[in-house]
């Protein structure tokens, strides 16, 4: 599952946003792997109703660059608020955490 590095890179990047329905915040962190296989998509004003957020766990065994074939693969969390109505769904081992005035919500 990819080459690993010697020591633990830690630098951490970080986001956060708010519009008049949602704030959100977000980190990733390098780790072990030589290369970043984790992506995201924070996209609050997906159209006036509308939020989108997502995670991709990105999983590569071997030299490969293009993220497709047989020894790659994905894991991913997904949640959607339109209105009053919140969508999760995930794929793989990825999980969400919701949390309500920062409180774990359930």
């Amino acid at each position: 599952m990819g080459t690993y590095l010697n020591t633990l890179k830690t630098d951490k990047q970080s986001e956060d946003g708010e519009n008049e329905r949602v704030r959100y915040g977000l980190s990733s962190m390098h780790g072990w792997r030589a290369t970043m296989e984790d992506s995201h998509a924070a996209v609050p004003n997906l159209d006036s109703t509308t939020s989108f957020f997502s995670l991709y766990d990105i999983l590569i065994i071997g030299p490969h660059s293009d993220f497709a074939g047989p020894t790659s693969g994905c894991t991913t969390c997904v949640a959607i608020m339109r209105n009053d109505q919140l969508i999760v769904a995930n794929a793989g081992d990825s999980r969400c955490v919701i949390s309500r005035n920062c409180s774990l919500f359930c």
